[in-house]
């Protein structure tokens, strides 16, 4: 099974996220168990179940994922962009800078940048000098680290 790398941030995050997501779900189930089961409505027991489906899932995808997933160095390096690493490109009319992520981390707004997105894929794998097309421009690497 391959590794899912992550910053440090986002697995403590992602734990946090486990941890209570695992409690509330205890806490839910005690609290039906409390009232026997019984709810005032068929509706309510409907809703009930459906939020706690949806909450058993999540913690499921929660745990699978964290199962995987290993700490992501905070600097990576590599000549080549790859997973972790830092980037800078630029156009005539623009500069990106950001960092190749998984795709659980992609924030763009936080020059987060998923490998998997269309910008990741184009600068997988350059060296500094390489140049790229991205949305119909050129772009040259200017910095990796």
């Amino acid at each position: 099974m391959k590794s899912i790398l992550l910053s440090k941030e986002k697995l403590k995050e992602l734990k946090k996220q486990y941890r209570e997501l695992s409690f509330s779900l205890s806490r839910q189930k005690e609290e039906q168990i409390k009232k026997g089961g019984s709810s005032d409505s068929w509706h309510e027991s409907a809703a009930f179940g459906a939020t706690q489906a949806a909450l058993e899932a999540k913690v499921r995808e929660l745990k699978n994922i964290l199962s995987e997933a290993k700490e992501l160095p905070e600097l990576v390096d590599n000549d080549k962009l790859m997973l972790g690493s830092r980037f800078r490109i630029c156009s005539e009319e623009k500069e990106i800078i950001g960092r190749l992520v998984h795709p659980l981390e992609a924030d763009p707004a936080n020059n987060l940048v998923s490998i998997e997105s269309p910008l990741g894929q184009a600068i997988k794998g350059k060296k500094v000098d390489d140049h790229l097309e991205f949305n119909g421009k050129k772009y040259r690497v200017l910095k990796i680290s």
